[in-house]
């Protein structure tokens, strides 16, 4: 659930709901970002969908994202803990499709077997 203001409404632009699904294979992570977001003053798109793939380093990794319409951009992935991720994104270039052009969240790891 979205953070709230103190007159009970959403605040504009923080995420309703993410995914993250990340794999690494062989020092390469991939993944893919689906989200939504609370958009009240503009007639754009609250979803945001992209996929992203890159060298894996350590806590912290860079790297080049392409989503829907031809938009590109650059995701940082930060691990702050075992099971704790902060994620920024942010486009370079916007695709055909009207959109977020960044966000960010932090998110908790949740395993499946």
């Amino acid at each position: 659930m979205p953070p709230r203001t103190s007159l009970n409404r959403p605040v504009p632009y923080t995420a309703e709901y993410v995914e993250l699904v990340i794999v690494q294979q062989e020092g390469v992570l991939k993944g893919r970002y689906r989200g939504r977001y609370y958009v009240p003053d503009r007639p754009i798109s609250p979803e945001v969908a992209f996929y992203f793939e890159g060298a894996a380093g350590g806590q912290e990794a860079v790297l080049p994202w392409s989503g829907a319409g031809g938009a590109k951009g650059e995701v940082r992935l930060k691990l702050v803990s075992a099971d704790r991720l902060q994620i920024d994104w942010f486009a370079t270039e916007l695709g055909s499709k009207l959109g977020l052009a960044s966000g960010n969240s932090l998110l908790t790891r949740r395993r499946s077997d």
